[in-house]
């Protein structure tokens, strides 16, 4: 298991209570990885045609699949730097299809980085939506 600091520990203990025994044995399972199609790039059916890696639908995103990141690396393939594709932990694809967005509507991103779910939702609505990127940065000044 990764070795967490003590202090956190005790932290997240307390505020997870009773679900604080699944968290830590969360640490003991394998990680899931997923890739989310850039259908305004690529639609699906020419990705699988291509039978590049092994994919496993993720039932939440109709775009988005797992795969193995110890048999399939598909950040190396050409088509990732293209943008066909994006790498995305799976639980954050969860959250366009939630939300409803309308074609033609406008939408503030106050979470904008890295940029997963802001390019899912110009995917989503064919890249028709006013989507405006916030992004906050901290500043530590020094006096």
């Amino acid at each position: 298991m990764t070795e967490l600091p003590k202090e956190f520990l005790e932290d997240i203990e307390e505020i997870l209570k009773d679900e604080y025994d699944d968290f830590i044995k969360s640490y003991e399972e394998s990680k899931t990885t997923g890739l989310r199609i850039n259908t305004l790039k690529i639609d699906k059916k020419k990705l699988f045609d291509l039978e590049l890696f092994d994919l496993n639908q993720i039932p939440w995103a109709e775009e988005g699949f797992y795969y193995d990141d110890k048999i399939d690396r598909p950040g190396r393939n050409p088509l990732h730097e293209a943008g066909a594709y994006y790498l995305q932990e799976p639980s954050a694809m969860s959250v366009i299809p939630k939300a409803d967005i309308k074609e033609g509507e406008k939408v503030l991103d106050m979470c904008a980085a890295p940029g997963g779910k802001s390019t899912y939702i110009l995917s989503k609505l064919n890249d028709t939506v006013y989507w405006f990127l916030m992004k906050l940065m901290l500043v530590e000044l020094r006096l």
